[in-house]
């Protein structure tokens, strides 16, 4: 593969990441996390699984830094959920210090990689990631230009299709931008009960395919 991809956690985003990744095709990935066994069990698994899926991406699990060295983009998932009682500032001081902590010791190993933030609360965790890379502010274009490259669709393309497949009860792939904008212009102009008519419809039409 010519591009290398870490994402930091394995839990269930980070895994679901690599493997979306790698079963793509996209790049090689590096699993990374601090609890010993995780990420080399599930690069392992989805090795294992790679004849299967058909894509010959390299994965590799890790519970150091150094074999992130050289990727081009680091995915970043570490940090703790939300428990119970725990308020937002509370979430927002532990994971700030998990993301900065992962954060420099990635950039200092791939010091072009583009970062992708998906811990929480993530509008904090971005300034986070930002400031402790000390990388320069030419993110978003780098990564809209790889996946329109790699998947040919701008990402906001595909939240828009999955947003407006669920509410229009279609299947992802059969929504346009110009039959989700259609869709979107009928509700916006109708009453609230015509709307509700429109959906209804749109979702029995679905059933009956």
């Amino acid at each position: 593969m010519d591009k290398k991809v870490t994402v930091i956690g394995a839990g269930n985003v980070g895994a679901t990441a690599a493997q979306r990744l790698a079963e793509k095709e996209l790049c090689d990935v590096v699993l990374v996390d601090i609890i010993e066994g995780v990420p080399q069990g599930k690069a392992l698994d989805l090795t294992q699984a790679a004849p299967i899926e058909k894509h010959d991406a390299h994965l590799v699990g890790a519970n150091a830094y150094d074999a992130t060295a050289g990727s081009d983009i680091v995915i970043i998932t570490a940090g703790i959920p939300r428990k119970p009682g725990m308020s937002r500032d509370d979430l927002l001081t532990t994971n700030a210090g998990i993301v900065k902590k992962v954060t420099q010791e990635v950039a200092g190993r791939s010091p072009r990689a583009v970062l992708i933030i998906v811990s929480n609360p993530l509008d904090a965790m971005c300034h986070v990631a930002f400031d402790a890379s000390k990388f320069p502010t030419r993110i978003s274009a780098e990564v809209k230009n790889w996946s329109v490259e790699k998947v040919g669709e701008d990402p906001e393309v595909w939240k828009y299709r999955g947003r407006h497949s669920q509410f229009a009860a279609a299947a992802a792939e059969s929504v346009t931008m110009r039959s989700a904008g259609v869709v979107s212009s009928m509700l916006r102009r109708a009453s609230p009960e015509a709307s509700q008519s429109i959906q209804w419809r749109l979702r029995s039409r679905r059933r009956r395919q």
